[in-house]
């Protein structure tokens, strides 16, 4: 995820997973390559296992992962939208910007404790566990997150202080 758009009124944010989205379709488009070439060297078992393989595990990754995530905060409207497309359709959420508390940094760690990766979730009004709310499915590792949740932060604070004024 990151920033397109900074000013005093607006705050946007996009996360496009372009290179997640790239290496599932380019091994999907391998896998049937693979199927094309056992069928032309007639070896139809080892055509129709690729043929599974490309619809049984890279289709349906691509399916729930290739999203594309538009948040907009907007200090005039006084709300941030959250607008979702994914091949299995879109949801827009609104919410009213007073009810965002903070941005936060929500991690996961893996099988060893340095694989750790990373997502930016908003903490909403009241607070509670359930109450928060990830911008993406994903996680990723990097300090993009941590430097990402700062901003938003940052632009929070100045948003409703210069709403106080």
């Amino acid at each position: 995820m990151r920033m397109t758009h900074q000013s005093p009124e607006r705050l946007v944010l996009i996360h496009r997973p372009l290179l997640l989205f790239t290496a599932l379709g380019t091994g999907t488009l391998a896998l049937l390559a693979l199927a094309a070439w056992n069928i032309a060297q007639g070896d139809g078992t080892k055509a129709a296992l690729a043929f599974l393989c490309a619809a049984g595990l890279v289709g349906p990754a691509i399916w729930f992962a290739a999203e594309r995530v538009d948040v907009v905060f907007d200090a005039q409207k006084d709300r941030v939208t959250i607008s979702t497309r994914r091949l299995s359709g879109a949801q827009h959420e609104t919410h009213p910007l007073q009810r965002v508390q903070r941005a936060m940094v929500q991690t996961h760690i893996g099988q060893s404790d340095s694989a750790r990766a990373h997502r930016v979730a908003l903490v909403m009004d009241p607070g509670k566990a359930e109450d928060r709310l990830p911008l993406t499915t994903g996680y990723a590792s990097g300090r993009g997150a941590t430097d990402l949740v700062d901003r938003i932060n940052g632009w929070l604070d100045t948003a409703r202080s210069d709403r106080c004024a």
